[in-house]
């Protein structure tokens, strides 16, 4: 089970701040929220209750650091997943993919997003957690919208191709993560990439479709 924060280390500060997330992720992990305490990072990260306070201001400022980290991570790689398509199918299967292996990679980090969305840590954040999801959602239907305009993938609200694309991904990894399904992310990741693309995809017009069956 993963519950490492990856990130590079840079120096003494940097060390210590991480050491510091990585044992409210693991704390998190085996007991839940109220797990989290002052206390118990001291003793998981060997950090003294001033550094704590120091680099996160208290045990709220830790789990809206946590919360931000995984976002970051995740967005990170989704990005550079999906720009690395040139193709509209190529980059709405990658989109898929990537939401799905990014959960089955790091099951303590995604249970962690998905639980501490709405906890009123991460919630009152001062709010730089939202302007973050928005200009998220703008990079990405920015690779979407060279295909939009060609037609290739269909034409509808900017804010509807993001929940469109990961829609079915994000509800089987809830399901993957809360251990409500047998299967993982490897056994359904084709059929759903497949299916993803199929459901955003301009349909050909049947004389496209003819010309397609004649070549």
């Amino acid at each position: 089970m993963n519950t490492t924060v990856a990130s590079p280390r840079k120096d003494k500060t940097t060390n210590r701040k991480r050491d510091i997330l990585n044992a409210a992720l693991a704390l998190f992990d085996a007991e839940g929220a109220s797990g989290v305490t002052i206390e118990g990072l001291v003793r998981a990260a060997g950090a003294s209750v001033g550094s704590i306070y120091h680099h996160f201001g208290n045990r709220d400022g830790v789990m809206a650091a946590l919360y931000e980290a995984g976002l970051d991570d995740y967005r990170l790689g989704l990005l550079r997943a999906v720009e690395e398509q040139p193709s509209a199918r190529g980059k709405v299967e990658a989109l898929v993919r990537f939401h799905l292996m990014w959960a089955e990679k790091n099951p303590a980090w995604a249970r962690y997003l998905l639980q501490a969305r709405r906890a009123p840590e991460v919630q009152g954040a001062d709010g730089s957690i939202r302007q973050t999801t928005d200009a998220f959602g703008r990079r990405v239907f920015a690779l979407f919208q060279p295909h939009i305009k060609a037609d290739e993938i269909r034409r509808s609200h900017k804010d509807l191709y993001l929940p469109m694309v990961v829609g079915a991904a994000h509800e089987f990894t809830r399901r993957f993560l809360t251990g409500r399904t047998e299967a993982g992310p490897k056994d359904v990741a084709d059929e759903l990439a497949a299916a993803t693309w199929r459901a955003v995809a301009v349909e050909p017009t049947p004389k496209e479709r003819s010309a397609r069956r004649k070549k």
